[in-house]
């Protein structure tokens, strides 16, 4: 139906599509799933990210806060 307007004509005309029957639908419910699928993954990463860098965060000031001969062990430790 869009195909049959004036700005579906320019679109058509534009991408190269001369014949409707090569046009192969696109499902707008999943294409908008697998948008929402996508976004969903990348706030989970970020999160994830986050949590991960408060925790280096909060163990280096745990260090920081620790004997000379401790922060040394800790040191070696991660050094290894």
């Amino acid at each position: 139906m869009v195909v049959d307007t004036d700005i579906g004509k320019r679109v058509a005309q534009t991408l190269g599509v001369q014949d409707e029957a090569i046009v192969v639908p696109v499902d707008v419910g999943s294409v908008a799933g697998a948008a929402i699928s996508s976004a969903a993954a990348d706030v989970q990463q970020k999160a994830s990210d986050a949590v991960k860098r408060e925790i280096i965060i909060q163990v280096v000031k745990k260090i920081e806060t620790l004997a000379p001969d401790q922060k040394q062990a800790i040191k070696e430790q991660i050094c290894k």
